[in-house]
């Protein structure tokens, strides 16, 4: 990991469009590795971990958000979906850390794919109220939508 916040901290304002895309290809090569196994906890614990020490990268932000989705989803799979006390909580931390991640994305495009993909997660997992406040995000996001055509095309493919 300090390979790798060492190529984070070598990206400056004045880093190439191209230096930046390789530097966030290598960190997001080393996150989707990762795997704790059945240790979600220490899963969500190195994704966490990550969001912090990566912050200046959209698409490693990206990738933690989806892998933490994956990871709730992952976790209900593997206890039959049957929700009990400790995976309930732990359901709950991952959705609350994809809500709280996704400003963090530069595009507003990309929050309004990430709001809608993760409500729909939230709401499969049977979490009522954060799949609502995900939909609200999402509903608050529209006006700063941009109008351009190519948006456009793009929001057709949520």
């Amino acid at each position: 990991m300090e390979i790798a916040q060492s190529l984070h901290d070598l990206a400056d304002p004045l880093s190439s469009d191209k230096e930046i895309s390789s530097l966030s290809d290598l960190i997001s090569s080393l996150v989707f590795c990762v795997d704790f196994g059945k240790e979600h906890e220490k899963q969500l614990a190195f994704y966490v971990d990550c969001r912090r020490m990566f912050p200046n990268f959209d698409s490693v932000i990206q990738l933690i958000i989806s892998r933490v989705l994956l990871l709730a989803m992952t976790c209900m799979q593997r206890t039959g979906g049957r929700k009990n006390a400790s995976n309930s909580s732990f359901l709950k931390s991952c959705i609350a850390f994809v809500h709280i991640t996704i400003p963090s994305i530069d595009s507003t495009i990309r929050q309004m794919w990430f709001y809608v993909n993760a409500a729909e997660c939230a709401l499969q997992l049977n979490l009522i109220g954060p799949g609502e406040d995900l939909l609200k995000a999402a509903v608050a996001v529209i006006p700063n939508l941009p109008s351009d055509s190519n948006s456009q095309q793009s929001l057709c493919s949520i």
